[in-house]
């Protein structure tokens, strides 16, 4: 059986034996079959489908011909946006499973096609790596409207991203950094905060990495999270790079917002010196990272084939990854900003009320009920600052051995609110700081000590013994074997008995100090103690035990 169908290549199939074939270019078409009378049918997307009984007879040629007749269309039309209404840039719409080419979205999120046949389709929008891609099924008939919400995608943390038009920036400062697997620190001109952390200076690495915790520069990237080295760190190009001899590294410090740039221009790869690249990161003073790319050739590696994307926290725990050694960076300009929900900040400084001091090691958390938003803690000049989403919290301030503080606040976007706080805590203090005794036998004698709280908060205590004790009474002595071999007319008892005979605890002279007692201090207790001595031979008798203290608590 052969044939020819027009006006569209497609799919021929008789029936009862159900085989099928594809036309050619020229429509054209032919089967083999066994003796017999088909209905023969033939379809292709966007015609309606055409069916004809034919004989095939033995040794013969049964020639089938269609005309297929154009299937009523409509057109299919919308606009893409994320969950906060934002057109995402350069989405991108497919008709599954039909030969459509897809269609990418306006600067307004809006998408068209003009032409489909009507039916039930499954259409899929999509729109990089900032958002999650979305599948819809969408009958279309006639002229049809079809909007698509693609929602934003987020770490734990809270970090988003936004593709954007690159607006690159040169630095101007040149940068003392070059070479293979070398890293510098770099003095920033504002504290910047990084998954919650505030940080004051980075670790600029050649290999296209900042890190926030440490010095480092490894040279074979990974996907991320991971707890191994780096971490605490921003990725706008991770990769095996080197700065050579016509490279350079930048920095520039920038206003209106404050912003820092760290540059790598005319980076080359290590081992490939043909391929070269620029690329920045961007810190904004309020917390947003901005990656920029230029110069990038339509050439995967160049786009990002070996490379890791993204951000990290200090730990490797959480994670935003773009990408990891996939081509996904634009030609010839990219731009990637990452940022989280409209935040602000709280900072502070924590002091000790008693005598003003900055308090180190602080827990400091942002409360929203009984839920901790954020948590940090003070540095050892007792300052604190968190990054929190916008709203009303609790931010408490805790530490052993204090009094916890709190205090309500408002945080409005890019703003900041300073909260101080002095934390209460009592202070005991002994005087005199120890007491000694020195005490001849049957001698009693007695001290004051003088325990007082000059702290602002009251103090609970204890007097009690520390240290020392009384010592065990002796035990007797067993009967103990003659010496058979000792001279009856000797002059000592020496060696009368076999082996030694136990010495006892001994005064060798009036005011030996036999046993002794520390008063220990007011936060662990004060201790004061008289001892009577016993006799010469014997170890030191249960004595009373006496404690006075003048308080003026």
């Amino acid at each position: 059986m052969q044939g020819r169908v027009t006006r569209s290549p497609g799919r021929t199939s008789p029936s009862p034996l159900g085989a099928s074939t594809t036309t050619g270019p020229d429509g054209h078409y032919s089967l083999t079959l066994p003796v017999d009378t088909y209905t023969v049918t033939a379809s292709a997307f966007g015609y309606n489908t055409a069916s004809q009984s034919a004989a095939v007879t033995d040794g013969g040629t049964t020639t089938v011909n269609f005309a297929l007749t154009a299937a009523p269309t409509g057109s299919l039309s919308g606009t893409v946006s994320d969950n906060n209404s934002n057109p995402p840039a350069n989405g991108t719409v497919t008709i599954l499973g039909t030969p459509i080419p897809p269609t990418t979205t306006d600067a307004s999120g809006h998408y068209s096609f003009a032409s489909v046949p009507n039916g039930t389709y499954n259409v899929k929008a999509e729109a990089g790596r900032c958002n999650t891609a979305q599948t819809d099924s969408v009958t279309v008939s006639g002229s049809t409207t079809h909007d698509f919400t693609l929602p934003q995608r987020t770490d734990s943390f809270g970090y988003s991203c936004r593709v954007e038009t690159a607006a690159y920036i040169e630095g101007d400062t040149a940068l003392g950094l070059s070479g293979d697997d070398s890293f510098t620190s770099v003095s920033l001109p504002f504290s910047f905060s990084l998954y919650g952390t505030s940080y004051g200076s980075a670790n600029v690495c050649t290999n296209g990495y900042i890190s926030f915790t440490g010095g480092n520069c490894v040279f074979t990237n990974t996907g991320i999270p991971n707890s191994g080295l780096p971490n605490g760190a921003i990725y706008p190009y991770w990769d095996d790079l080197i700065v050579d001899g016509s490279s350079s590294m930048w920095t520039k410090t920038l206003t209106s917002p404050n912003r820092f740039v760290i540059e790598w221009r005319n980076a080359a790869y290590f081992g490939d010196s043909s391929r070269r690249i620029d690329f920045e990161v961007v810190l904004y003073e309020n917390g947003q990272i901005l990656t920029q790319y230029r110069n990038i050739a339509d050439d995967a590696r160049e786009r990002g084939s070996s490379a890791t994307l993204g951000l990290e926290n200090e730990d490797g725990s959480v994670a935003f990854q773009y990408s990891s050694n996939e081509a996904v960076v634009g030609t010839p300009e990219y731009a990637i900003r990452y940022l989280l929900p409209p935040s602000g900040f709280v900072q502070g400084t924590v002091t000790d009320d008693n005598d003003d001091n900055a308090l180190a090691g602080v827990t400091v958390k942002a409360l929203q009920g009984a839920n901790t938003v954020r948590q940090t803690a003070t540095d050892a000049a007792g300052f604190y600052r968190m990054q929190v989403p916008v709203g009303s919290y609790t931010i408490e301030a805790s530490k052993t051995n204090y009094e916890t503080g709190s205090a309500d606040v408002t945080i409005a976007e890019d703003q900041t609110v300073t909260q101080d706080f002095s934390l209460r805590t009592a202070r005991g203090e002994v005087d005199p700081t120890s007491l000694e005794f020195a005490l001849q036998v049957n001698q009693t004698q007695t001290k004051t000590l003088r325990l007082s709280n000059t702290g602002s908060l009251p103090m609970t205590w204890e007097v009690k013994e520390s240290g020392g004790g009384i010592a065990a009474p002796a035990t007797a002595t067993a009967e103990r074997k003659r010496n058979p071999d000792y001279n009856p007319n000797a002059r000592t008892t020496k060696d009368l008995y076999v082996g030694e005979t136990p010495a006892g605890a001994r005064s060798n002279a009036p005011g030996d100090i036999l046993r002794q007692w520390g008063t220990g201090s007011a936060s662990a207790g004060a201790s004061v103690t008289t001892a009577t001595s016993g006799s010469r031979t014997s170890t030191a008798a249960p004595v009373d035990r006496v404690a006075r203290t003048t308080s003026s608590l």
